[in-house]
């Protein structure tokens, strides 16, 4: 069995060449702390009572693109000054070129096993904040539209994708058998703020020989947000706000929403465990604070861009669009969809001490795929210390070393992990910064005088998939 876990393992690291990379897959097959629910509602809770002390039970941030890091656009003159030259980047621009942000924190976690029932329910706060930009778009921002006369430049797939929304999440996992359990989450979302862009028609020609520019098309972008620009006859005249308080957005329950989450956990042997997931598959009906902004029209820009004419050409270009392109806003209502997620990998625990895991994933954002794949190892040590190392392909790198720790288990547990290590050593080096750690109470499990874990509720604790007690000297499940 330990050849075919290898087999599975290579088989899938191929598919590293066009993975680009995600977070949280160092700790997918951590089943020993609560929070990994959240990313597979299969999995339980370790027994008895869960409490998420409030705040810090879980803080998640993560920081990401897959196109350039410090180094590429900041250089060393001396004494402490750095020179920022955008033109670094060229060489590596992608076809599509993101930039994501996470913050997620959760407010509120509570959990309780009973024998093949496991409950948890959770309150948290999510910040996602996407941008994408297509390689043509960011040529032309850099080089001028010099290098596209006789042609148009590609901008399909550039956009901002932002939202901020509070999740009151339940999640029931079950035994459907001695090997299989399964997890689903319904969650009921309020959104606070957003703000999303969509282009169609959109082009970008240089006409050949006369080098001017040609716009066509329309871009729109909505948002709901207390604040909003004012335009007069096409010429933007101040920001104002809608004299919403920091309460009136605390508690914003004017945008709901709904999603779901579903999850399997089955032990493929004594020792191997398949875990998959797909996650946030919902949407949020945005009608508070709604200002729309929708310009389109046809217009014409006379000249050339070039380095030296780089500054006032954009002022330039974006005066001629005000004047030319039409320019409208509404309120009108808007749905949104969350950017689903499927996860899914396995753990094989090859005696007491040592296990080996890969996890691979693959998120939508929009009509962009963005997927990453994880290689982990995991080391039990005594005293209820268990260190997680991992690499990951991720971001078009494969430079990406995670660390993980969780201290302790009854009646606190403390983790601390993140999928790029190397951003805090090499944070000039790197392109993503990852990390998640969290304080739990579990007051469910206790340890009898032969060491072996029960709960409180007298209850079987997992069953196999992740409940390692020490008896007698050696490891073994319950």
């Amino acid at each position: 069995m330990i050849m075919k876990f290898w087999v599975c393992l290579l088989c899938l690291v191929p598919l590293m060449s066009v993975m680009e990379g995600q977070q949280n897959r160092t700790m997918f097959h951590l089943y020993e702390v609560p929070q990994t629910n959240l990313l597979n509602p299969a999995v339980p809770m370790p027994c008895g009572w869960v409490i998420g002390l409030p705040v810090i039970s879980s803080i998640h941030y993560n920081l990401g693109n897959n196109f350039f890091s410090l180094r590429q656009v900041m250089f060393d003159e001396g004494d402490g000054i750095y020179r920022i030259d955008p033109y670094g980047i060229e060489s590596d621009l992608k076809r599509r070129n993101f930039v994501v942000n996470e913050f997620h924190v959760q407010l509120l976690g509570l959990g309780y096993k009973s024998n093949e029932w496991s409950f948890y329910f959770s309150i948290n706060e999510k910040n996602n904040f996407f941008i994408s930009v297509s390689r043509d778009l960011g040529l032309l921002l850099l080089k001028g539209n010099a290098q596209f006369v006789g042609s148009e430049a590609n901008v399909s797939g550039t956009g901002i994708n932002f939202s901020h929304y509070r999740e009151f999440a339940l999640s029931v996992s079950k035994d459907l058998n001695e090997t299989e359990k399964l997890g689903v989450r319904a969650k009921l979302l309020f959104g606070k703020m957003n703000a999303v862009s969509k282009l169609k028609g959109l082009s970008l020609r240089t006409e050949d020989p006369t080098y001017n520019l040609e716009f066509n098309g329309y871009a729109e972008i909505k948002t709901s947000a207390p604040v909003y620009a004012v335009f007069d006859n096409n010429e933007f005249v101040e920001f104002r706000d809608d004299n919403a308080g920091v309460n009136d957005l605390i508690f914003n329950g004017q945008n709901p929403g709904v999603a779901f989450d579903f999850g399997y956990l089955r032990d493929i042997d004594e020792h191997t465990v398949f875990s998959g997931a797909l996650l946030d598959v919902g949407f949020i009906y945005w009608q508070k604070y709604i200002h729309n902004y929708l310009g389109r029209g046809t217009f014409y820009y006379n000249g050339i861009l070039s380095n030296s004419t780089y500054d006032y050409y954009w002022q330039n270009f974006g005066e001629a669009f005000m004047a030319d392109a039409s320019i409208a806003n509404d309120s009108e209502p808007y749905v949104t969809f969350l950017s689903p997620k499927l996860i899914g990998g396995f753990h094989r625990q090859f005696n007491a001490f040592i296990g080996a895991s890969i996890t691979g994933d693959l998120q939508l954002y929009r009509t962009k795929l963005i997927s990453g794949i994880t290689v982990g190892a995991d080391l039990f040590m005594k005293n209820n210390i268990k260190v997680i190392s991992s690499m990951s392909y991720q971001y078009n790198t494969i430079n990406n070393i995670g660390l993980g720790i969780v201290l302790g288990h009854n009646p606190l547990q403390f983790y601390l992990i993140s999928d790029n290590i190397n951003s805090f050593i090499w944070p000039f080096e790197t392109r993503s910064v990852n990390l998640k750690f969290g304080i739990n109470i579990i007051p469910g499990c206790k340890i009898n005088k032969s060491g072996k874990r029960q709960s409180d509720t007298k209850i079987k604790n997992l069953d196999g998939v992740c409940g390692w007690i020490k008896e007698g000297g050696r490891r073994k499940r319950y």
